[in-house]
């Protein structure tokens, strides 16, 4: 699905930081504080990763725009 390792690389930290958040809420002995660390955190991520995707269209977009005589 990406080309790029970078992106590759933060999807799968996005996937592992998802696996322990939803580890983390079925624990029922979980310390509350953590869990909204790590929610924070995985928001941070989406939100990190939602901006390169808009630069990587919008650069695309433009090349293709400058592209044309």
């Amino acid at each position: 699905m990406f080309t790029d390792p970078a992106v590759h690389a933060l999807v799968h930290l996005l996937r592992i930081r998802a696996r322990r958040v939803r580890a983390l809420h079925a624990d029922p002995d979980r310390d509350r504080g953590a869990l909204s660390i790590e929610l924070a955190i995985l928001v941070a991520a989406l939100v990190v990763i939602a901006g390169i995707i808009v630069v990587i269209v919008t650069n695309k977009a433009t090349q293709k725009g400058n592209a044309i005589p």
